[in-house]
């Protein structure tokens, strides 16, 4: 359950990032989510218990 809640906290703060308005331009947030998205995606799935049907 800890890893789902740092998954969802990391993409609360790039989207925070995102959606901010800032000194920098919206394309290093939209960069940043890009590179970040697949990490938290994968922390989330393997916190999932296994589909056993699969």
């Amino acid at each position: 359950m800890a890893a789902i809640r740092t998954a969802f906290s990391r993409l609360e703060k790039l989207t925070i990032a995102l959606i901010t308005p800032s000194s920098k331009p919206p394309r290093l947030a939209v960069d940043a989510l890009k590179r970040e998205l697949p990490g938290v995606l994968r922390l989330i799935q393997n916190a999932l218990p296994e589909d056993e049907d699969a």
